[in-house]
């Protein structure tokens, strides 16, 4: 996913200009940081759980520095209502990358993708995932009760394919009405 920004952003450089950013299941923070190094003027809250909040933490201090004000490390645990922390109602951009990993999980992060995106509200999905194993269908059919995807087709040439060989697929989620 952050190759892909990177390569969005250099088409479109003020798409990210002053958005509010939602990373989910942050894990080392990569994502988001590379979001905030791309656009500084954003607001990016980076999220997962708390044994993995001093690492991101620590990966936010040494690539935005001491003084950072746009990254915002918080707890936040699937299925769990929103941390009053992130100011769920101004959110204009949602990234996940890798969070489709355990089965136990899946109908937690669907939970939180719900609510997170609110119906009626018009708000970026950005989700990718590396295909694992059949289970992971699964998690695609509870997801397709609430988000059409659409598979990201506009990406540099050549990249689709191979992010594909990786097994890596990147969608574009809405909410459906």
């Amino acid at each position: 996913m952050s190759r892909y920004l990177v390569y969005r952003h250099s088409l479109e450089p003020e798409r990210l200009k002053g958005k509010k950013i939602l990373e989910l299941g942050s894990g080392t923070g990569l994502v988001g940081l590379v979001t905030a190094m791309l656009e500084p003027s954003s607001e990016i809250w980076i999220t997962d759980q708390a044994p993995l909040l001093e690492l991101m933490e620590t990966n936010t201090r040494l690539n935005l520095g001491e003084e950072n004000d746009s990254v915002h490390v918080t707890e936040f645990n699937w299925g769990e209502p929103v941390s009053s922390d992130i100011p769920i109602e101004d959110i204009e951009v949602i990234l996940a990358a890798d969070c489709v990993y355990s089965e136990p999980a899946f109908p937690l992060l669907v939970q939180t993708l719900c609510d997170v995106a609110p119906l009626g509200k018009t708000i970026e999905i950005l989700f990718s995932y590396n295909k694992r194993r059949k289970a992971d269908k699964k998690f695609f059919a509870m997801l397709k009760k609430h988000f059409t995807n659409a598979f990201v087709e506009d990406d540099k040439p050549g990249e689709r394919e191979r992010y594909g060989r990786q097994g890596v697929s990147l969608m574009r989620l809405t909410r459906k009405k």
